[in-house]
């Protein structure tokens, strides 16, 4: 513990290195605010001679500044999992009964059932999940069954009671077994966009769906492994 030397471009320059091979100490005004860094507090160091705390934990991870949400699902502590956005819009269970952290792509995941109390986690609404004039939704997905149409993957509630703001979600088809982004604007769908391919069951896919207004324009995509 105590000041140490530190170099955000060089782990040579440094006394030590985080957990995500990427640098910088936290924990100081310095590098918490200019790079979101979450600290574990188990050791005092410093970039500018401020006491901080040093990121050496094994699941260290970076606050992505950038996003409006970023659900890890590494855990589910409390019925909670922690946005890992500047956010903080963490999704909780409401339900009797919750999914299950099993094993992701990367690290954990959460396993939904389709028990209807294990379907989802739910997010108080926030300013921050709003579409301005582009949104990006995407997701590592492992679905286990195709025959259910309709599969949310991302959904957004409107304003109106009943109504849908954005959603992605699979198997838009019975016949296709695709992704779908859809969009609505006061209750009206503004847009639509289905995947030219099906998605495999028991393996994992990532996902995207984009949408960008340009004026009274829009341009709507979906992304599969790409």
């Amino acid at each position: 513990p105590g000041i140490e030397r530190y170099s955000l471009t060089s782990r040579n320059d440094s006394c030590s290195w985080d957990c995500q091979n990427w640098g910088p100490y936290c924990g100081d005004s310095l590098v918490q605010t200019n790079h979101g860094e979450t600290c574990d507090g188990s050791q005092t160091c410093s970039v500018d001679g401020n006491p901080g705390t040093k990121v050496c934990k094994s699941n260290c991870q970076k606050n992505d500044r950038d996003a409006v949400a970023w659900w890890r699902f590494e855990t589910l502590a409390s019925s909670k999992t922690t946005d890992a956005s500047a956010n903080t819009n963490d999704a909780t269970c409401i339900s009797t009964g919750c999914p299950v952290v099993g094993e992701g792509k990367y690290g954990h995941g959460l396993a939904f059932s389709s028990a209807l109390s294990e379907r989802y986690l739910a997010v108080v609404n926030s300013p921050s999940l709003l579409i301005t004039s582009s949104v990006t939704v995407e997701a590592w997905i492992y679905p286990t069954d195709n025959t259910s149409l309709y599969q949310r993957i991302v959904e957004k509630k409107g304003s109106a009671p009943g109504s849908r703001s954005y959603d992605l979600e699979f198997n838009a088809s019975s016949t296709l077994h695709n992704i779908r982004f859809n969009l609505w604007n006061n209750g009206l769908q503004t847009a639509v966009v289905d995947s030219n391919s099906s998605i495999a069951i028991n393996t994992w896919t990532h996902v995207v769906g984009t949408y960008l207004r340009i004026g009274d324009n829009h341009v709507t995509k979906i992304y599969v492994n790409g």
